[in-house]
């Protein structure tokens, strides 16, 4: 009866699809193959069982247990083929010695961890029942000002500077005539682009999303009054004068504890959870020949910067400190960013747990950690294999290589130089942003009047050097390549005002992209190639193994074994 029910209602929704929709429980099968009973597919060397199939359908999640509105028998044939696969791929791991590769292990190793310690962890743990409300909202209370969103506008801004006759009636006049060409159905933001002196033209005017307490009191004053879609009327100031528009309007809001409920009680759980474990691994020591990088000596490494330096040795399983921040990320689902001392913690904790529990008697947890195991296997010698085939196919590797060239070629750089003022050390920031500007629309400038800029703004020029993307986005983030890739040598990027800081950058040298040699990239290549092509080139893998095992369904037994199925439940008076 307990067989019976574990099969409810996975195994037994699929063989009454069976049955009902294939017509095979009697007919004899398509392709006569020797088999035993209850082999239900053969193939060179191994063969798929009854029970095997029944392991496989139970352990899936319950979404995939079933057809769907697929032919049930169809899709059983697509179940062995793919229990025949990795059966298949095992065997070409250990032909290839997939599994004395230092990476693999590793990798096992790791895997090992995360499942032992979870099953501890699951076997330890009482369950902790459901979370109280006065719990709840107690978290709720304390993140209140977490879950309010001040009011905001979302802003488009066109500014005139202030020449040195001009007075107010004739800034008012002018920006009124600006206003007039928006009321009559012109884009403020065509306007900024085409005719504002502040740096946001280069954004067509757009100052993001603004709320009250990032803006000065007669400035929040003005934009919070005003309808979405109006502009203001011209405001004059000393620098010059101002026209605002308010494209999008959203009000506060405080999400309610029942709008943020979930987001609360996985918080709650998760806190709690950690809470748990570190109780229970506080009484567990780990043994004398694991070491563990005290925290003196981690400071020192990470000041050294070696990401090779060992962090965690236990046994075969070693711990580089540049693997932090992805093992956080993997295996605790932290933030990469974390600290290193707090991963290392985590890890240690894990450590002890695992020590504790690797050699206890779990028949599951043997089970679990070989099927991980196989898994792990099959997927190397898929990708060794898959490469295998890419590697032997060098004229489509070249085409590949021919029909992208820009993924295979060395990246633009710039020679780049620049100069940074702090707008504080500045008597009038507008009136040095004007200089800047100007010496930007002038262009053809070379590196002594740079130089002379520099000088005359009470500054200096900083090189950087030959720089690419990444090294334009450490520089600023509001330079990337993508807007500095059109610049020739002797110009400059229009000129920033972020982080209370003036930027001017000046190119002084340009190496355009060269398409790298095939073979020095060829390697590259086949990776592109197989990120690309990789879902037919799995296909086509999968049917040469197939068929060159000579893999047969037993249609017969699986048509038996689906009968059986709907036997015993009958039997056993079970709907």
């Amino acid at each position: 009866m307990r067989r019976v029910r574990q099969l409810i209602p996975t195994l037994t929704m699929v063989a009454v699809a069976f049955v009902a929709g294939c017509g095979r429980v009697d007919d004899p099968p398509v392709d006569p193959v020797d088999a035993e009973p209850g082999v239900v597919a053969v193939f060179d060397g191994g063969q798929i069982t009854v029970q095997e199939l029944d392991d496989e359908l139970l352990s899936r999640p319950a979404n995939q247990r079933s057809p769907g509105g697929g032919d049930p028998g169809d899709w059983l044939e697509g179940v062995l083929g793919e229990m025949a696969v990795e059966g298949l791929l095992v065997r070409e791991s250990e032909r290839l010695d997939l599994g004395s590769d230092s990476d693999f292990m590793h990798e096992i190793e790791e895997l090992r961890r995360q499942v032992t310690v979870a099953r501890y962890i699951e076997l330890s743990l009482p369950d902790p029942g459901p979370l109280s409300e006065s719990d709840l909202r107690s978290l709720y209370e304390q993140r209140l000002s977490e879950y309010q969103r001040l009011p905001r506008r979302r802003v488009t801004h066109l500014f005139r500077r202030r020449g040195a006759e001009t007075g107010d009636e004739e800034l008012r006049t002018e920006l009124a005539a600006l206003r007039e060409r928006v009321l009559a159905g012109e884009k403020l933001a065509d306007l900024a682009r085409e005719l504002s002196d502040s740096q946001s033209r280069h954004q067509d005017g757009n100052l993001g999303w603004l709320t009250a307490d990032a803006l000065s009191a007669e400035l929040s004053e003005i934009l919070f009054s005003l309808e979405p879609g109006a502009p203001s009327d011209p405001i004059v100031t000393a620098d010059g004068a101002h026209l605002f528009l308010v494209e999008e309007a959203e009000e506060g809001k405080t999400i309610s504890f029942e709008e943020g409920r979930v987001l609360l009680a996985r918080e709650l759980s998760a806190r709690r959870l950690e809470e748990a474990v570190e109780e229970l691994a506080a009484p567990l020591q780990l043994p004398d020949h694991i070491r563990v990088a005290a925290a003196d000596e981690l400071a020192a490494l990470v000041q050294a910067e070696d990401p090779e330096a060992v962090v965690l040795r236990a046994d075969d399983y070693v711990v580089h400190l540049g693997e932090l921040p992805l093992l956080n990320a993997r295996a605790f689902r932290r933030s990469p960013a974390e600290p290193p001392t707090d991963v290392l913690a985590r890890l240690e904790r894990r450590e002890r747990i695992y020590q504790h529990y690797r050699a206890a008697s779990d028949a599951y947890l043997d089970r679990r950690l070989a099927r991980i195991e196989r898994l792990a296997l099959a997927t190397s010698a898929r990708w060794h294999l898959l490469r295998e085939l890419a590697d032997n196919d060098d004229a489509t590797l070249r085409s590949h290589y021919e029909n992208h060239r820009r993924r295979f070629s060395s990246p633009l750089r710039l020679r780049v130089h620049s100069i940074e003022i702090a707008v504080d050390r500045l008597d009038d920031p507008s009136a040095a942003m004007g200089v800047l500007e100007r010496f930007n629309a002038a262009g053809g400038a070379d590196l002594v009047r740079f130089q002379a800029l520099a000088e005359r703004l009470g500054t200096t020029v900083e090189d950087h050097g030959w720089m690419t993307a990444s090294g334009l986005g450490a520089l600023h983030a509001s330079w990337s390549l993508g807007d500095l890739a059109g610049l020739q040598a002797g110009e400059s990027a229009p000129p920033l005002l972020a982080e209370g800081r003036l930027r001017l950058l000046l190119v002084t040298g340009r190496q355009e992209p060269e398409l790298l040699p095939y073979d020095d990239v060829r390697e590259r290549v086949r990776e592109s190639y197989l990120a690309a092509q990789g879902q037919q080139l799995n296909a086509a893998l999968e049917e040469e193994l197939l068929l060159a095992a000579e893999y047969r369904v037993v249609r017969s037994e699986l048509a038996t074994w689906a009968k059986d199925v709907l036997d015993l439940v009958i039997d056993s008076g079970l709907d």
